[in-house]
């Protein structure tokens, strides 16, 4: 190969990196458009999933504002689960947000409307 060509090649590859750069650009530029800043959409009900009173067995803190922090022994409402391992839960005093799932323990004696 000579000097020439060598030029030539590194110029396409060059010219190859750059147009898969200005592509991801573009992707991520999209993607902001599309998620950064929006809210996450209101968790629904599951047809099959009835609304359970599950009790915390440990405390959950957190600082992040979509995530619910609780105490143990507090009681959730559990409006949707997903196989993620994070619910949407609310507590009584009408908060909501998700939950880790692992620190919540079915109680079917607890009865409440909240």
């Amino acid at each position: 190969m000579k000097v020439g060509e060598v030029q030539l090649a590194s110029k396409g590859l060059i010219a190859q990196v750059h147009a898969n750069t200005k592509d991801l650009e573009a992707t991520l530029e999209k993607a902001k458009k599309e998620y950064v800043g929006k809210k996450m959409p209101s968790p629904r009900l599951s047809r099959d999933m009835h609304v359970r009173f599950y009790k915390a067995v440990a405390r959950y803190e957190t600082t992040d504002s979509e995530e619910l922090p609780f105490a143990a022994g507090e009681v959730l409402k559990v409006l949707s689960q997903s196989e993620e391992g994070w619910w949407v839960a609310k507590n009584k005093q009408g908060k909501q947000g998700f939950v880790p799932y692992n620190y919540l323990d079915l109680d079917n004696e607890v009865k409440g409307d909240f």
